[in-house]
Formats: C-alpha cells, sequence, structure tokens
C-alpha cells in the first residue's frame, strides 16, 4: 500500500475557510436569528383564562417580533458598557445580550402596546452576535483573545462551558424492534413545541392498540376512525390486511360509523369529564397535537395522520406476524447529532412556555385584586433568564438529561478541539448496551474510530472526525421549496 499521500495541503486548503467547530456555530446562529423566533410566534395569541371575558368585552394578549441586542452588562453606577468575553472571564459574568420582544395587550378600553426585555441569551463565542466575530488577527489579540482558537462556547458566570453534541434516535421516523412479549414500535413525532411518543403495540389480550402521549394503548381502529378514516372497506385497503384476527378486533367498532361517535367513545376511554362539547373538545385537542404533530396540528391533517398509523400498522404486523427484520437502531442513517441550535431550543420552549404561565398567573392575580395598571410590569425577565444560566452552569437540561453542558478542558490545544467536537449517547454508562458501543460500519468518515476513552464510557463517548460536517434544520419560509417539489410532479 502507498502512504506517500500527503494529507496536510488537504487539510491546510480545507480549514482555511472552515471550522471545526463550524456546525455548532452555524446551528446556534440559525437558532437565534430563526429559532427564537418561530418558537415565540408559536405562543402569537396566547389564550387568556375564559373567567377573564366575564369580566372585560375584549381580552388579548399578542406576541409581536423579537430580536437580540448587543452584548453589554450593568456598572455598579448603573452605566451599559459593552460586554466582551474576556471581560466576563475576568468579573465572573455570563456573556450574554439582551432578548427583547413586543407584546400588545387588549383589556376591555384599554390598549398597550411595548417592547420588553424577557431575557439575557448566552452568546456563544465566534457566533454573530458575538464581538469577535470576523475580527482579524490583531484585533482578536487587543480583545485578549487567542487568535487560534475556533470559538463554539459559552462563558457562564465565569467560567467557560461547552455544549456537547448529543447522538439520539431520529425523531418523525418509525422503528420496529423485538421486545420480552412480542414487537414494538415506535416514533418520537416533533413539530415545534410538540413532541410526542408514538407506539404501536400488541397487548396480552391480542389487541392492537396505539399509544401517544400520557393516552396508553388505545385501540388502534377506534382512533383511525376519530380521525376521519371511518369506512371498514377503506381501512382495509390501506392497511392491505385481509388477516381474520385483524378483521374481528376492526368489527368491534363496526357501528362506528361517524367521526363523532368515534371521539366520544375516545372521550370515555381518556375519562374525561365536563360537558359533551367540552370532552369532544378536549380530545379534538389531544388527536390534533399529540398524534403524530409532525404531519401537522390543524382539522385538515387529521386524514393524513390516518393514513400514516395505517401504513406504520401494515409495516408493523408484517414484521410481527412473519418475523421479519427489525430496524437496525445503530444504523448511523437511524441517528441524528444534535447540535447546540437544536439543544438550545428545546431548552427555550420549555422554559418560555413557564414565562407565559408565570405573566398569566400574574395578570390573573393583579386582575383578582383590582390593581392592574399595566401589563409590562408582570413580565419578569429574570425568570426566563436564570433558568437558562442555570442549565448552562449546571448541565441539567429541561428534559432531566445531565452533563450536556460541561467544563471546557483546557489540559492543552488539542484536548479543547477534542472537546468542542464530542458527540455523547444519552444511553446509561451503567448498563451493557453491547450493540451501541460497537464500532458500526456507518460511523466510517462520520466519528473517529479511535478516540474513545477505555472504561464504562468505551463506545458511548466519541468524536466527530476532522473534517466532518453536521447538517441541520434551517428555520425560514419553506414555500419556494414545496414550489419546486410541486414542480417535479409531487404532491403538497
Amino acid at each position: 500500500m502507498d502512504n506517500s499521500f500527503d494529507y496536510k495541503p488537504v487539510l491546510r486548503s480545507y480549514f482555511k475557510d472552515k471550522s471545526v467547530v463550524e456546525s455548532q456555530v452555524r446551528s446556534y446562529n440559525n437558532f437565534i436569528n430563526m429559532g427564537v423566533r418561530n418558537i415565540i410566534m408559536g405562543f402569537d395569541r396566547t389564550k387568556v383564562p375564559e373567567y377573564l371575558l366575564e369580566v372585560y368585552d375584549e381580552v388579548n394578549l399578542t406576541i409581536g417580533d423579537t430580536w437580540l441586542g448587543t452584548p453589554e452588562y450593568i456598572e455598579v453606577d448603573g452605566s451599559i458598557t459593552a460586554l466582551t468575553p474576556q471581560i466576563a472571564r475576568q468579573r465572573g459574568l455570563t456573556y450574554s445580550a439582551p432578548l427583547f420582544m413586543k407584546v400588545a395587550t387588549t383589556i376591555g378600553t384599554q390598549k398597550e402596546e411595548f417592547d420588553v426585555q424577557i431575557a439575557k441569551m448566552p452568546i456563544m463565542l465566534k457566533s454573530e452576535k458575538c464581538v469577535l466575530h470576523d475580527k482579524s488577527f490583531d484585533e482578536l489579540i487587543d480583545l485578549g483573545e487567542d487568535p487560534y482558537e475556533p470559538g463554539g462556547y459559552f462563558v457562564v458566570n465565569g467560567t467557560e462551558k461547552v455544549i456537547v453534541l448529543m447522538e439520539d434516535l431520529a425523531l418523525n421516523k418509525f422503528f420496529i424492534e423485538k421486545v420480552a412479549d412480542g414487537y414494538s414500535g415506535r416514533m418520537f413525532s416533533e413539530r415545534g413545541v410538540y413532541k410526542s411518543l408514538q407506539e404501536i403495540s400488541k397487548i396480552k389480550d391480542g389487541s392492537y392498540t396505539y399509544t401517544f402521549g400520557n393516552f396508553k394503548n388505545i385501540p388502534i381502529f377506534l382512533l383511525i376512525k376519530a380521525l376521519g378514516i371511518t369506512s371498514d372497506r377503506d381501512i382495509v385497503e390501506l392497511t392491505s390486511i385481509t388477516d381474520a384476527e385483524v378483521i374481528f378486533q376492526m368489527s368491534e367498532y363496526s357501528a362506528v360509523s361517524t367521526t363523532e361517535e368515534a371521539i366520544e367513545l375516545l372521550s370515555k376511554k381518556f375519562n374525561l369529564v365536563g360537558s359533551a362539547k367540552e370532552k369532544g373538545d378536549r380530545v379534538s385537542f389531544y388527536l390534533n397535537n399529540f398524534v403524530i404533530p409532525h404531519v401537522g396540528i390543524l382539522d385538515e391533517d387529521r386524514i393524513s395522520k390516518a393514513k400514516l398509523i395505517c401504513k406504520l400498522f401494515k409495516r408493523y404486523y408484517t414484521v410481527s406476524t412473519t418475523n421479519g427484520n427489525t430496524d437496525d437502531k445503530d444504523h448511523f442513517a437511524n441517528k441524528r447529532v444534535k447540535l447546540t441550535g437544536q439543544l438550545f431550543e428545546h431548552l427555550f420552549i420549555n422554559n418560555f412556555s413557564d414565562l407565559i404561565v408565570d405573566i398569566l398567573t400574574n395578570f390573573q392575580r393583579m386582575i383578582k385584586r383590582g390593581r392592574f395598571s399595566s401589563m409590562k410590569i408582570i413580565i419578569r425577565e429574570q425568570l426566563l433568564s436564570q433558568k437558562i444560566n442555570s442549565a448552562l452552569a449546571m448541565g441539567t437540561w429541561s428534559d432531566g438529561r445531565k452533563g450536556i453542558s460541561q467544563y471546557l478542558k483546557r489540559g492543552n490545544y488539542f484536548d479543547m478541539l477534542s472537546h468542542l467536537t464530542r458527540v455523547v449517547s444519552p444511553l446509561s454508562t451503567s448498563q451493557e448496551n453491547f450493540s451501541a458501543r460497537e464500532l458500526h460500519a456507518t460511523h466510517f468518515g462520520r466519528l473517529c474510530p479511535v478516540e474513545t476513552p477505555e472504561g464504562h464510557s468505551i463506545g458511548l463517548r466519541k468524536n466527530l472526525t476532522l473534517m466532518s460536517t453536521v447538517t441541520y434544520v434551517q428555520h425560514g419560509n419553506d414555500d419556494g421549496l414545496f414550489d419546486k417539489l410541486e414542480g417535479f410532479g409531487l404532491n403538497k
């Protein structure tokens, strides 16, 4: 074998325009520029408690545009000074910038529109919002920074923190695996603020059931009818299953001929209370937002959901009855690497929801006391800032995962680069998980086959290869993309 090939010119050319943390920085930029706005606009018209409508003729809380300021901090005398990463390190500060939001409220005859600061967002070094962005070699030295450093980390309370990349199963993808009592088909469906586990299984009495969110073992054919496909013939055609056992289970709900009847039966399965309309509305809310939310969250999306469930059930039935091939969850095509921007999105969604709840709670309290003057005074900027900073400082994310944020290792330059490109599996290091620890053929060129620690973390803690790039979902207007796909003959 000829090993005389000189790879160094290739590396020099590659890193002339790129960085080892480019994927992380671009993902964070995408989150700041579009992700935050999309999340907040998802709460565009926040629902206020109905009893307030009995007090006032009109009550509206509308959230508008958002924007991020420049990194700054407040001196002891109250003056505002520009903040750099070096100053943040020296003074034990968090390198952050203020996040602003437009709010419009209508309470009876009182209308108000204002800009308010809702948080201080930690800024990633060398990102577009960082003062180090696009600075020259000499300018970086003047700012007290190492010009050879790639950035890609944060300064929190004066300490350097890095968000490690998380390796996880792909979202919105159906996986069938063999379990102790048969087979299980599972998928994590996510769309914006809605994320829900979907599962098809066969329970002990032989019934095929569907689980979504907190609702366990719902008869799958009843769910399909509640979503809009009420004809047994249509269900048989969509699933292509004529097995007597399946037809018998379907016949249990043959009397259900309308969507309304199916929804009424589901409300009993969910143990809902209230009037028929209230129970129907709640079931509709669950069907829209927690049954395969990535397909859509509107009433008109339900038929598409029902068709997809039929397709998934057909695949599950075929594998479970023929002992067919299950999915290889360790294949890298079935995994996704979550970057800083995606991890920040999950953190921001949950904590911004808490801020909205806090605003409405304070609003109700002031209305009851008859002391309401302005919506502006009840929006607590510290609430969101504290939760985000706490997650970065402690490393514990809003979904309970630990170790996502870590102290940046500074043993030497290569130690730092290794830490910035680390990929961590969510699996427990105390369990065997032999297949997950093994080197999979699909890792080649993407994950380093050598760099993994000895001991209990072996195979679960890996590193990206030197020239690997991680793609990410770019937020923005997708209309142009859909138009192009339709031009190829695809249906929307």
